[in-house]
């Protein structure tokens, strides 16, 4: 959005475009996106117009590479025609992952549909133990309020099961002490976490890399953090398979469900 606006206001673009001679995309199947994908569409054929103007045949930009990565979109073929008739398509299925993935689909009788987003909460605890085989664990929620209450139901479950490690107990408390959500913190210390963007940016980073490092067993997140974060997860559990957008509720994607799933 920010080399949108770059690109399209401000007098120097120019000068600074022409000197542009390759573009990485990276999650360019977010062009299918309804809200972000519009504009990620705009800056790449704004790229490839500046790279084919008569204006700029003796800069960088007329030799422009662009270069779109994705590890869940379907359709390359089609992306490949639209960047040229050059574009050679390199394509990886499931063998070179570095990890086996493999899917489990649980569900409960719930007679009380009201309560059905308290109700999955109540059961992620049990499903984190019979599959983590006590290794790290990422548990995607639908809401911001969901992700932090699912943490601390998780959290209220497990007890001090979780940090009877001493030096895990240890690192998790440093790592708290330097939170400035009091709720997180309270988390941190029995070896859950949450995160999501009401979160400052100073607590998602330290949350992110408590888990990154090994230190957090348990990461309660929205499905934000799938988009572009890297982070080492055994097991991945979706605790909703929709979400509120727009003003209703819409399902999961096949490729939000992917990306998610890692």
């Amino acid at each position: 959005e920010k080399w949108d606006a770059f690109t399209r206001f401000r007098r120097s673009a120019h000068s600074v475009l022409a000197r542009v001679s390759l573009v990485l995309v990276d999650e360019i199947h977010l062009l299918a996106d309804e809200s972000r994908g519009p504009t990620l569409e705009a800056i790449i054929a704004r790229m490839k117009l500046h790279a084919q103007s008569p204006d700029t045949r003796t800069c960088p930009i007329a030799s422009l590479r662009l270069v779109g990565v994705s590890a869940t979109i379907a359709n390359l073929e089609d992306i490949g025609a639209w960047f040229g008739p050059q574009c050679a398509i390199l394509e990886f299925d499931s063998a070179f992952r570095p990890v086996p993935l493999s899917w489990h689909v649980l569900s409960w009788q719930m007679n009380i549909t009201y309560r059905f987003d308290e109700e999955l909460r109540r059961h992620v605890f049990q499903v984190v133990r019979s599959h983590c085989n006590s290794r790290p664990t990422m548990v995607f929620f639908n809401s911001r309020e969901n992700a932090a209450k699912g943490a601390e139901e998780v959290a209220r479950q497990a007890g001090g099961v979780l940090v009877q490690v001493e030096k895990t107990a240890r690192a998790l408390g440093v790592v708290a002490s330097r939170c400035a959500d009091h709720r997180l913190a309270e988390q941190l210390r029995r070896g859950v976490g949450h995160h999501h963007a009401g979160l400052s940016t100073e607590d998602k980073r330290l949350v992110e890399g408590a888990f990154r490092a090994g230190e957090l067993p348990i990461l309660c997140s929205t499905v934000g953090l799938a988009q572009g974060v890297n982070l080492p997860a055994h097991l991945v559990v979706l605790c909703n398979t929709c979400r509120y957008i727009a003003g209703g509720f819409k399902e999961y994607s096949q490729m939000d469900v992917l990306q998610m799933a890692g």
